[in-house]
């Protein structure tokens, strides 16, 4: 699993800085007979991180900045001593999509279709992101590039919000 994250970092790091057409994005993981691209793994990776700072939030209130400071790098804040909140929510994220990963192959090989609020949920991502960002003054390719760091595009969104209803 080491080898794997050192080499997900350097992919991750790779896809940040030189991310072009969706498709161009690499197999970061392959878990059973799914891959996982480093724009989905860095897509999981935003959606972990968010959900654990906002349970750390509701938890911990106005102290939440002592837990964890948005305004530092994860990789220089240490959860203890040999490990940096990066490499735990990296770490936590891969365990998460090899753990969510059979259930998801047994849902599809039983042929499981999304119920038709979930499908039409994701079918409308592109208009709930557009609606979103322009709440903001954004477009949607910047409201996903302040999210997501340029890193993952519309149909990654679309990919992965299905991996997630299909396996809730």
């Amino acid at each position: 699993v080491s080898l794997l994250i050192a080499v997900m970092l350097v992919l991750s790091t790779f896809a940040v800085c030189a991310y072009g057409e969706e498709n161009d994005s690499p197999v970061a993981l392959k878990i059973e007979n799914t891959e996982f691209t480093v724009e989905d793994v860095n897509y999981m990776y935003v959606t972990t991180f968010n959900d654990m700072y906002n349970y750390y939030a509701s938890t911990y209130g106005n102290y939440i900045s002592a837990i964890i400071d948005i305004t530092k790098p994860l990789e220089e804040q240490m959860i203890d001593e040999t490990t940096s909140w990066h490499q735990y929510i990296l770490e936590y994220t891969v365990n998460t999509l090899v753990s969510l990963t059979g259930i998801y192959e047994k849902a599809i090989e039983n042929g499981f279709v999304l119920p038709e609020d979930y499908r039409a949920d994701v079918d409308t991502l592109e208009e709930q992101l557009d609606e979103i960002a322009a709440s903001v003054g954004m477009t949607r390719e910047e409201y996903l590039v302040s999210m997501y760091g340029g890193s993952v595009g519309i149909e990654c969104v679309k990919k992965m919000t299905e991996f997630r209803y299909i396996v809730a």
